[in-house]
């Protein structure tokens, strides 16, 4: 995104086609190394792509500005004190060893981070590893966006006109929505959300810039967390190019906004109740009995299904992140995390936990709905 001249102005180019803040020679070049235990990889289990993919974090940090907080004192994960556990009940155990064999039986790479969010009991496999993030990326965004407008640098109320170089394929509305089309920032913010429009998250993206997201991943202790490039950017994708992020920082963000230790307590509780409309119901939510609240954003992309939120079970809530890559098929994929959504609903019951009978459903993800009604600039189309 060049600076334009008094003589000639560069034409703005369209999102896929801006380059990214770092280029491939950025990521391979001069690689620094780290702190110690800043990114812990597990090379047994690790495709050489993940591993790829630590390194591309931990440079993405690395090269980054220093960024000073838009938000008033946004607290640092790694600060908030761990629970004083009491022992485990049996049936804790029995969660754990139900998970472990759905992993067992999943061909390809699975990581998930549980807690029970009032006791602070935890089961983890494979959570620090970093995988490409897919649209679950878009939730550090939205943290971004808020941390912004906390800070008086931008407004929820404000309009941006839909230019026909703004739209993006693959997820969303927006791109079949008339060009000129007014958009408030609280539009394109629950459009990426809810509906994970990929036009929404660029337009978002466009007016954050990536320095400023990846400046709030770091300020919130997201470690894996990086955003090197545009939704949908296939160019920089090809060029090993990816954005990427982990069970634990997914689901520490999310414990995060759970117990209000992150932007401000009402704007904490704004994000979640936009997380509880997400239109795709198909992973987490899978096999849950109607009525299951579930504040949640998925993530689906080439080689990757994801979905991460907070369950509100019958007796205790819980964060539930489960990130998948390398998979048989997508299917495959939805129906493992739909199994590990509805243990943990199960435990949370007290009912046995048992393997969801596998049926072919339909109607999961509801169909394409009309963009929010917004006004027009003009009747003409880009």
């Amino acid at each position: 995104m060049g600076q334009s001249t008094t003589t000639s102005p560069k034409k703005k180019l369209p999102f896929f086609r801006r380059r990214s803040i770092l280029t491939p020679n950025a990521m391979i070049k001069n690689i620094m190394p780290t702190e110690p235990g800043v990114l812990q990889v597990r090379r047994s289990s690790l495709p050489r792509r993940v591993v790829l993919g630590a390194v591309v974090c931990a440079i993405a940090h690395l090269s980054l500005p220093s960024v000073t907080s838009t938000a008033d004192n946004p607290v640092m994960l790694a600060s908030i004190p761990p629970a004083v556990l009491a022992p485990a009940p049996s049936q804790w155990g029995e969660l754990d060893t139900f998970l472990a064999g759905v992993r067992g039986r999943f061909r390809g790479v699975i990581s998930y981070y549980i807690e029970d969010l009032q006791t602070g009991r935890t089961i983890v496999w494979n959570e620090n590893q970093p995988l490409p993030a897919g649209s679950v990326i878009k939730l550090p965004i939205a943290v971004s966006v808020f941390e912004q407008e906390l800070a008086g640098k931008l407004q929820l109320d404000a309009e941006v006109v839909l230019k026909a170089t703004d739209k993006a394929d693959g997820s969303g509305v927006l791109k079949r929505t008339r060009s000129g089309t007014k958009l408030t920032v609280a539009n394109l913010l629950e459009l990426m959300l809810q509906r994970s429009d990929n036009t929404a998250t660029n337009i978002l993206t466009d007016l954050l810039g990536l320095e400023e997201i990846n400046g709030s991943c770091q300020r919130q202790g997201l470690t894996a967390t990086c955003m090197p490039r545009y939704i949908m950017d296939l160019a920089a994708r090809d060029n090993k190019i990816e954005n990427y992020t982990s069970a634990t920082d997914m689901g520490r963000l999310l414990k995060s906004l759970y117990a209000r230790q992150i932007l401000d307590p009402p704007t904490s509780a704004q994000l979640i109740e936009i997380l509880k409309g997400q239109h795709v119901r198909d992973r987490l939510p899978r096999y849950l009995p109607p009525g299951v609240v579930v504040a949640h954003k998925t993530g689906l992309m080439k080689d990757a299904c994801h979905d991460v939120g907070i369950l509100y079970g019958r007796n205790h809530d819980y964060v539930i992140a489960v990130l998948t890559t390398e998979f048989g098929s997508f299917t495959q994929a939805k129906q493992a995390i739909g199994q590990i959504g509805r243990a943990v609903y199960q435990y949370d019951a007290g009912e046995p936990i048992t393997i969801a009978k596998v049926v072919r459903r339909r109607n999961l993800t509801p169909a394409p709905a009309k963009a929010p009604p917004a006004k027009h600039a003009s009747r003409r189309r880009g």
